[in-house]
């Protein structure tokens, strides 16, 4: 086996002695190629390359589809496989072309292993139980981790954060994880206290169950100037202390801000949230906020927010063509995706939304459960979508007719991703599809849960071979 290679296992010793750094990874990928490991080699390039590309960036949407397709979860399992096996330990996600993170099972493995887990990967995220004891500050090694998981129920004793944002080898901490676990006020106390990590700028508390006291607390803190991304999502005791936070240190450096089922969408938390100006945030998520016609109106009069590039609002429900006339007619310039699935409006939103000025620029749209119809579908095929590389319309409900005029647009064959799954397509539409010169550039073609008879989904699969999903 190559692995056993001495070259091999040099090189591969200098990819997980230095995890920052992408050179080692890419001289690895040219060895595996000249020793006609082909594919592992195409996936680390496809991966480094992903990792350079801004989440916006249609072009990392592009290398995420090719990405998932080289690497699908048996050659996950094969790297995991050649991965030495430690009590306590499991291995975790793939990231720059290798296994980069540990799943600590049991804390005090991290002092017995240290030494061999990150001589055996590029580690650089650790995940799990790791606040049990001090095991995760006394580690080896620390200097070396920029992502700390403590997401997820478990015996996390929030005091320890302090002592561990006060080491010096946490220094290089660029990303910190507490989700999803139901804690309380705790947490965010420690977290106020804390004095350290002079590089994070990521930060995930969401699911949790915080009152407007803790986030009051959590307001004053110097850890919130450097945050460049937020994540309060599905938290309790936002709506009433959104004021307080958005008074904090954080609002001019954020770039993304994760509100989602935070129910910040009624008339006076939304307010309060396009009160400040944010010079620097890019992605904002309102997703399941209870956003009505009222609050849309606010939000798109009153925001601020220059570089403003992505926009979910899906699930609120009581948008509206209101609501939605309000989105289209509001400045954002530059915006670049926007999310509207089930957000219950009609035809007099849509018509808005196909005039909106800042349209050209938008790089994908999802009206995922909109009742297109063909006068929809004929809308959307004569709007200036000239920038449009994704377009999410599952359960619209689309049939063969809504299709064929939705192919009709000049822009359809810029698109890079389309996704139509659970529709009423059939024989008409799948032949449309399969037709020459029909999405020359696409990467991923949804057309599963459609009634397309088996000889007309030959023929897609014949065409479209693995970008295809049915």
């Amino acid at each position: 086996m190559l692995t056993h290679h001495h070259e091999y296992r040099a090189l591969y010793a200098a990819v997980c002695a230095e995890p920052d750094d992408d050179a080692p990874r890419l001289v690895l990928a040219d060895w595996l190629e000249e020793n006609g490991e082909d594919d592992r080699a195409v996936a680390i390039r496809l991966s480094v390359a992903r990792s350079r590309l801004d989440p916006l960036d249609p072009a990392r949407w592009v290398a995420d589809r090719r990405l998932s397709q080289a690497v699908d979860r048996r050659s996950l399992d094969w790297w995991r496989g050649g991965l030495p096996k430690f009590a306590g330990v499991g291995w975790g996600t793939f990231d720059r072309g290798f296994i980069h993170e540990a799943r600590i099972l049991d804390s005090p493995a991290l002092l017995r292993h240290a030494d061999a887990l990150f001589a055996a990967a590029p580690i650089d995220r650790l995940s799990g139980l790791l606040l049990e004891d001090d095991s995760l500050r006394m580690m080896r090694h620390l200097d070396r981790v920029r992502t700390i998981d403590l997401g997820g129920p478990g015996e996390l004793e929030p005091g320890r954060l302090i002592p561990l944002a006060e080491a010096d080898a946490s220094a290089g901490l660029r990303e910190l994880r507490i989700a999803d676990g139901r804690y309380g006020d705790d947490v965010l106390t420690s977290l106020a206290a804390c004095r350290g990590w002079p590089n994070l700028d990521t930060l995930d508390l969401s699911g949790n169950r915080f009152t407007p006291a803790g986030w009051l607390m959590l307001s004053d803190s110097p850890l919130l100037a450097r945050l460049r991304q937020l994540d309060i999502s599905n938290c309790d005791g936002v709506p009433p202390a959104v004021g307080e936070l958005l008074e904090s240190p954080c609002v001019p450096n954020l770039r993304r801000l994760n509100l989602k089922g935070t129910g910040v969408g009624a008339a006076r938390p939304m307010r309060e949230l396009v009160r400040p100006e944010w010079p620097s945030l890019e992605a904002l998520n309102l997703a399941y906020s209870g956003i009505g016609p009222g609050s849309a109106v606010a939000f798109a009069e009153g925001a601020r927010m220059p570089r403003l590039l992505e926009l979910d609002l899906t699930s609120n429900q009581s948008l509206g063509n209101r609501g939605v006339a309000a989105i289209a007619a509001g400045d954002f310039r530059g915006l670049r995706s926007l999310r509207l699935g089930w957000c219950h409006f009609g035809i007099t939103g849509l018509r808005a939304l196909t005039r909106a000025a800042w349209l050209p620029g938008l790089a994908r749209l999802d009206l995922r459960e909109f009742r297109l119809q063909v006068k929809g579908c004929e809308m959307l095929a004569a709007a200036p979508f000239d920038s449009l590389r994704w377009l999410d319309l599952p359960a619209c409900p689309l049939g063969d007719a809504e299709l064929l005029a939705l192919l009709a647009a000049p822009w359809v064959n810029g698109l890079t991703h389309l996704i139509l799954h659970n529709n009423f397509i059939g024989p008409a539409g799948a032949e449309a599809l399969a037709a020459p010169g029909v999405l020359p550039n696409v990467v991923h073609l949804d057309v599963s849960r459609n009634p397309i008879p088996p000889d007309s989904l030959a023929r897609l699969r014949a065409k479209f071979g693995n970008t295809l999903s049915a």
